[in-house]
Order: C-alpha cells, then sequence, then structure tokens
C-alpha cells in the first residue's frame, strides 16, 4: 500500500470549518486501514474547526492519529497567553470524541489545556492526566462536563482535589485506583457515580471500597469495581451494602473471597431482606449446587426475592446444579429476569 502524502482527516476538517448545517459528523473507520501509511494529521487542524464552526454539536472522530503539538509543555504558556490560533473557544460543541490510543493520552491532553473558551462539551472520551491546574480548568473551562476518566499515573492528591471541586455538573468519575475517598466525598455533593478500573493492592481495596460502601454517601448512587484480579470479602460486601440506603448499583467483576454455596446464599438473602434500595447488584459468583444442597435456602431466597420491592435485577455468572430438580428452580427464577 502506498503512503499517502496527506491525512484525508485533515482535508474533511477543513471543509467542515465553513460549514453551517452539519451538526453531527462522525469519521468512518475505514481509515483505520490507512493508519500504517498515513501522516499524521495536524493537530491544529481540529483546533481550527473547534475555533471556526459554530453548528457542530458531536462529533466523533475514530483513530484520528493526531500529530501532538511539539515541545508542548516548554511552550504552553506561550501558546496559551499569545497564540490565538492555537488557543481554543469553542463554546458549542457538546461531544467530542477523538480515540486516542497512545499511552500518554497527549493529544487528549494538549486540547484539554488549550481550552481558554468556556465549553459546552457534556461528554467526552478524553483520559485526563491530572495536574495541578486541573481544577481551575475544569472549573473556568468545562462546566458542564458530566464525567471524566482519569489516567492511571494522576497523582492521588489530584484526584481527591477534583473531587472535593463539587463540579455541580460532574456526576461521574473513572478513577484508575481504588483510593481512599470518604474524606473527599463529604465535601462534594454532585458525583452519584464512582467507577474504579485498577488497584493498589487487595487488602487496601478491600477497605476502600466497604469503607465506601458504608459512609452511606446520600448522592453516590452507583459503585462499579472493574479490575478483575482481587478478591473482595462477600460478607464485608453484604454488611456494609446492608447499611447503605443510597446505593442504587453495584458491579464488581471478580468473584468474591471465601464465597461457598452457603454463604452466598445467606448472604443474599440477609440483604434481600434487609436492604430496600438497591435496584440493580452484579456479582459474579461461580460455583455448582449439588445434590446434598440444603434446599431450604433455594426457599429463603424465593421468599426474600418475594417481599423486595427494589431489586430489578441480580446478576451472578453461573449458578449450577447437578440434580434436575435444583437446576429446574434455579432456571426458573432466572426466567424471571431477577438473575440474568
Amino acid at each position: 500500500m502506498p503512503v499517502l502524502t496527506q491525512n484525508p482527516l485533515e482535508e474533511i476538517l477543513k471543509l467542515l470549518q465553513g460549514n453551517n448545517t452539519i451538526e453531527i459528523f462522525a469519521t468512518s473507520v475505514y481509515l483505520a486501514a490507512y493508519e500504517e501509511n498515513i501522516i499524521p494529521c495536524p493537530l491544529d487542524s481540529l483546533i481550527k474547526l473547534l475555533n471556526l464552526n459554530s453548528t457542530l454539536k458531536r462529533l466523533n472522530l475514530s483513530n484520528p492519529n493526531f500529530q501532538p503539538i511539539p515541545n508542548f509543555d516548554n511552550n504552553i504558556n506561550n501558546i496559551y497567553n499569545n497564540d490565538m490560533d492555537n488557543r481554543i473557544m469553542n463554546s458549542t460543541l457538546t461531544h467530542l470524541y477523538l480515540s486516542d490510543k497512545s499511552e500518554t493520552h497527549t493529544v487528549d491532553n494538549q486540547i484539554i489545556r488549550l481550552w481558554k473558551g468556556i465549553s459546552a462539551l457534556v461528554e467526552t472520551n478524553f483520559v485526563w492526566e491530572l495536574t495541578e491546574e486541573t481544577e481551575f480548568i475544569v472549573k473556568e473551562h468545562f462546566p458542564s462536563l458530566k464525567e471524566i476518566k482519569i489516567a492511571t499515573d494522576s497523582n492521588e492528591e489530584y484526584i481527591q482535589r477534583l473531587i472535593r471541586l463539587n463540579s455541580k455538573s460532574l456526576v461521574k468519575l473513572i478513577i484508575p485506583y481504588a483510593y481512599d475517598v470518604v474524606e473527599s466525598m463529604s465535601h462534594n455533593n454532585s458525583l452519584t457515580s464512582l467507577e474504579f478500573f485498577d488497584h493498589i493492592d487487595e487488602v487496601k481495596l478491600n477497605l476502600n471500597v466497604i469503607n465506601l460502601i458504608r459512609c452511606n454517601h446520600p448522592t453516590l448512587s452507583s459503585i462499579h469495581i472493574a479490575r478483575d484480579n482481587f478478591q473482595i470479602i462477600f460478607r464485608d460486601l453484604v454488611d456494609a451494602l446492608i447499611q447503605n440506603n443510597h446505593l442504587k448499583k453495584f458491579v464488581i467483576q471478580t468473584c468474591p473471597f471465601g464465597t461457598d454455596v452457603t454463604e452466598f446464599f445467606n448472604g443474599v438473602v440477609r440483604l434481600l431482606n434487609e436492604n430496600h434500595t438497591l435496584q440493580h447488584i452484579s456479582v459474579p459468583i461461580n460455583f455448582i449446587i449439588y445434590k446434598h444442597f440444603d434446599k431450604t435456602h433455594l426457599v429463603s431466597f424465593k421468599n426474600a426475592l418475594a417481599q423486595n420491592s427494589s431489586i430489578i435485577s441480580m446478576k451472578f455468572i453461573r449458578i449450577l446444579s447437578d440434580t434436575p430438580e435444583n437446576e429446574k428452580e434455579i432456571k426458573r427464577i432466572q426466567n424471571q429476569h431477577l438473575i440474568l
């Protein structure tokens, strides 16, 4: 395949600069086919589009392969204060997706730091490398942003400060590590969702997540633990969820520690009997119910489900039985869409 002398996206962005009718634009993934044989698209072509076009509301550029501004960190003050062409003043775009695949998310963070106007952005797929100036940037330039995903190597103190900033529009944070955020959350009454996608160590993770649930924060309605190689103690999890009457959704993506059949059913029955606010729970339990299994567990489980008025879905990966009778009963409950 021949090497292209110009990135097709650059010409597309130039055409969009003067357009005053298109409100939604997305590039096709076919551009990715040229990825290894294409020169990068200059980032200033996107900056010019953002500054010259005032009708676009949604922009989705799949695999754009932008060329970051060279020596950015050394020249940021000069660019920001003196270079009008490279400052972003757009106040009409509400959704921007760039698919920056670099490990450092350089393009994402150059755009974030170049935005000098008051952005109307509500949603992006940027990964934010938090800095000393992040609080100011969010407060002054991204007052409508609903969600921020934080880069893995961001400083914990900057994460805590972002939470304490209490931006009224910011309702979801995707945080790399399950830090102890209970104290910072006491200064925030806007966040409704926290997602953790990595971990420090299993002991701290278990403690921090459990404490976060137990703090029963009044606005926090969803917690998602995305990392799939830690172990959280099931008994502690159930106890914490019982103490919480604000959380509506809890998801973890790994099997809790110390969970046999009896403990699982006892714990879930207690949860259903004592918590009447949780609507969705996903805990990947994977075990087999053997023929010596005490059927009273299933009876207690059904009774608890029947009296609980809040649960909409309970998701467990696999609950199998080696007896047709128990298997039939489990499938009957599954068909009620309470266990998916």
